[in-house]
């Protein structure tokens, strides 16, 4: 990697680690540049559109464990693309869930431009569970929907279980609402 690269990685890696500490909103620029061992000119270069642009990035950053969900991999069903799915968020969510809880309680503090960063994750992977659906279905409306469903699914998930902590409460894991969810679309699909 160059040291361009290493630079715009430090200041990623440097902005999640403060995000994660005490918010975005109570994170300057100033202790991104020194975090990173650089100058806040300098953070401009990477990052034109300042502190939102680095929270764009931090986003896609974090959401990367998502990605390789959805590589070249073949299914006959969508059943078997949802167990799948299930098996692969079973093992990536909680770690994921560490590293964004921060997030939530910015959502009303944040700008539009800020939060179109937060929206155009979800939108990229209500895309690709679409685009994967259509594979698997015939009809593109439905596709659209489903996509939606289990991008939602998972999102409520993930609040629940985790954010407001559930599961110290009820024992439904991940894994089993993963492959309920399987289970029930599937069945609804078949």
């Amino acid at each position: 990697m160059s040291t361009e690269s290493n630079l715009r990685q430090a200041i990623i890696d440097s902005a999640t680690e403060l995000f994660m500490k005490q918010g975005y909103t109570a994170t300057s620029i100033k202790q991104i540049a020194n975090a990173a061992g650089c100058k806040t000119s300098s953070m401009y270069y990477y990052f034109e559109g300042g502190k939102s642009d680095i929270l764009g990035a931090v986003i896609q950053s974090l959401s990367f464990d998502m990605k390789h969900v959805f590589d070249d991999r073949e299914f006959e069903t969508l059943s078997d693309f949802l167990h799948y799915y299930a098996e692969i968020v079973s093992e990536i969510m909680p770690r994921m869930n560490r590293r964004i809880s921060w997030l939530a309680p910015e959502f009303r503090k944040l700008s539009e431009k800020e939060l179109a960063h937060i929206q155009n994750q979800f939108l990229d992977m209500h895309d690709s569970f679409e685009q994967r659906f259509k594979a698997l279905m015939s009809d593109d409306a439905a596709a659209n929907e489903l996509a939606w469903i289990v991008t939602c699914a998972y999102l409520g998930y993930g609040n629940i279980f985790f954010t407001i902590q559930m599961r110290n409460r009820e024992d439904y894991s991940l894994t089993d609402f993963g492959h309920s969810l399987a289970r029930f679309l599937g069945a609804s699909n078949a």
